[in-house]
């Protein structure tokens, strides 16, 4: 009896490390690549085009599975500078969205994929954890927001730590 638990147990144990695996997804014209170090997914991949309230021409990216969402906004800005004038006017705007939610969150800056981001808990108005969110620019016109709904150091972080987006087709991206 004793034998056949450690024996199991060995078993289980050279099995998780290659259950989890590092994702690679495409999104368009998007490569991106992550190792949250969970299971694999099932990924529900959609395109949405719509246009800014300012008449600019945008397209969403959007990926999720039941733990993590992924979405790419691209926007076509008639004037090809940032949106936003810092990334701390960027993360002032994410803090409002969450209040907007019905959601309270303080945003945290944290540099993701090689790029100035940020990070931030969410929780409901009742004071129970959300999810976390971060996001950042992939380039001028390009903003990258990643949901996760695992714990900080039970997937979350490990996500953010490895997760690498790039451009697959640069003549699509510039329009």
């Amino acid at each position: 009896m004793k034998r056949s638990f450690w024996l199991g147990l060995a078993v289980l144990l050279v099995i998780v490390p290659v259950i989890a695996k590092p994702e690679h997804l495409v999104l368009g014209p998007y490569s991106v690549s992550f190792d949250a170090g969970k299971e694999r997914q099932d990924w529900n991949i959609t395109k949405k085009e719509s246009e800014t309230y300012l008449g600019s021409p945008e397209i969403f990216y959007r990926t999720n599975s039941a733990s993590i969402a992924i979405s790419i906004q691209w926007l076509y800005l008639k004037d090809p500078k940032r949106a936003y004038e810092s990334i701390d006017d960027w993360r002032k705007y994410n803090e409002e969205e969450c209040k907007d939610r019905g959601m309270t969150c303080k945003s945290y800056p944290r540099v993701i994929d090689g790029r100035d981001g940020s990070v931030a808990p969410m929780y409901y108005q009742n004071g129970s954890f959300k999810a976390f969110g971060a996001s950042w620019f992939l380039n001028n016109i390009t903003s990258v927001i990643v949901i996760s709904y695992y714990p900080w150091d039970e997937g979350t972080l490990q996500l953010l730590k490895t997760i690498n987006v790039t451009t697959t087709d640069v003549a699509q991206v510039q329009g």
